[in-house]
């Protein structure tokens, strides 16, 4: 299993990213799992958003809850 499977287990039904305990734990292996594949940041990041896209997260505020997303992804790589 990939690190882009497990990428929809960060997020909680409201599409936050680590926003539980569990939630966090998951996204802490799954970065983990990325950098071990030597992934940069920029792909994880281009991941995220595609995933947020899919789920049609928020839109009416997008663009400000992926950029959300995105910080608070970068405080655990």
């Amino acid at each position: 299993m990939s690190w882009k499977d497990d990428l929809p287990a960060c997020f909680d039904e409201n599409w936050a990213l680590a926003e539980t305990p569990e939630h966090e734990r998951m996204l802490r292996t799954t970065t983990i799992n990325a950098r071990g594949e030597n992934v940069r940041f920029s792909e994880f990041e281009k991941e995220i958003v595609y995933y947020l896209y899919r789920c049609k997260a928020h839109p009416g505020g997008f663009i400000s809850h992926v950029n959300e997303q995105i910080a608070r992804a970068e405080l655990y790589w």
